[in-house]
């Protein structure tokens, strides 16, 4: 009972209006306690109101959507691909490389989820030889482990989302989660990459990036 309490307590501050007194592995590790708790149940029902949401966006009308191929829990992507491919949409998928000190994601196309290796990271992704994506102005469904009000994105720590979207900035950023992973506000570094909006099953979230701008500047 008292573990429960402490988990309610954390749950409210993170939740609440002092959760940029967070820090980013503190918010790291509830949503992650928080998202593996998740039943089969609740997770069909938010993936299809996630599928509704985003293909009410018609971003297949933009010819080529760079996605991701959900994991470990994460907001569900299977239904959004296969869809996008029926409708004759070119879908892309990252693949992460990593050479030397250079870490980076680069999205690859798919003709079929069935297609997808395990790669590093034990996720998802084009198998060697697919064809380089390199539309530098496609939609990009983004994942993450927490999104705040503003668009900010806390992800796995690894950074090769901000480093990607500082590289082609064109891009139309939206992130995708369930609503117990949008917070009101997180901790903040210069080199984060906001998104332009995150889909939630319950509503959208419109971002900030001009907020984006105003923290590379220190401002």
């Amino acid at each position: 009972m008292e573990k429960q309490a402490l988990l309610k307590e954390q749950e409210a501050r993170l939740t609440g209006t002092k959760v940029q007194t967070c820090s980013k592995e503190e918010l790291r590790r509830w949503i992650l306690r928080k998202r593996g708790g998740l039943s089969e149940t609740e997770k069909r029902k938010w993936d299809a109101a996630l599928f509704e949401r985003i293909r009410a966006l018609g971003l297949h009308g933009a010819g080529t959507v760079y996605c991701y191929a959900s994991v470990r829990g994460e907001a569900g992507t299977g239904a959004l691909i296969d869809w996008y491919l029926s409708e004759g949409v070119r879908v892309a998928l990252p693949r992460t490389e990593i050479q030397g000190e250079e870490k980076r994601i680069r999205f690859y196309y798919i003709r079929s989820r069935a297609e997808l290796v395990a790669g590093r990271f034990h996720i998802p992704e084009p198998p060697p030889g697919s064809e380089r994506a390199e539309d530098r102005a496609a939609p990009v469904l983004t994942p993450g482990l927490a999104f705040s009000e503003d668009g900010s994105r806390l992800g796995y720590g690894g950074g090769f989302y901000d480093r990607f979207f500082e590289s082609e900035p064109r891009h139309q950023r939206i992130g995708v989660c369930y609503g117990f992973q949008v917070v009101r506000a997180m901790e903040k570094n210069a080199h984060d990459r906001r998104m332009d909006r995150v889909a939630a099953p319950e509503r959208w979230i419109l971002g900030n990036r001009l907020g984006e701008e105003a923290a590379a500047q220190g401002g």
